[in-house]
């Protein structure tokens, strides 16, 4: 009886958890996105992107994501590429 009891509160404390990981989903694309632009400042000799250049990034990112969020890897260099981002610690 103990076994099934405490597989049934763990089964539902997984569940939980799963379903707030799905609801942070965007976060975690945001977080993406923000750790990009930091690689393109470094990549721009430290100085700061526009406003401008980044709202428009933004905006495609934030279309992108709308519709498909895998179509902005759509070749091998897109992938090659954002496999050299950090990742998440």
């Amino acid at each position: 009886m103990g076994v099934a009891t405490f597989s049934y509160i763990m089964g539902t404390f997984i569940s939980i958890i799963n379903n707030m990981k799905e609801l942070s989903k965007d976060f975690d694309d945001g977080d993406k996105l923000t750790k990009f632009m930091g690689l393109l400042k470094q990549f721009n000799g430290d100085k700061e992107i526009s406003t401008r250049f980044k709202n428009k990034l933004e905006n495609f990112f934030e279309y992108r994501w709308h519709n498909d969020i895998n179509i902005a890897i759509n070749s091998d260099i897109d992938l090659a590429m954002l496999e050299q981002l950090p990742r998440a610690t």
